[in-house]
């Protein structure tokens, strides 16, 4: 298993059909094994934020 973190930008250009980097990451995102584990910089800080809220809560 490898694991992938993805930054903002990656998340910007896959959202944007005008990036000329749109199909390349899709492509390489696509051959990835399902194994593999993807996160995206931003999806880590709403985890973080979430387990920070649900420890101060509880």
């Amino acid at each position: 298993m490898r694991k992938y973190l993805l930054d903002t930008n990656i998340i910007s250009y896959l959202d944007d059909p005008q990036s000329p980097y749109q199909k390349p990451i899709v492509n390489r995102l696509s051959s990835l094994g399902s194994d593999d584990f993807v996160l995206s910089n931003k999806t880590s800080f709403h985890l973080k934020v979430a387990m920070v809220t649900e420890l101060s809560f509880s």
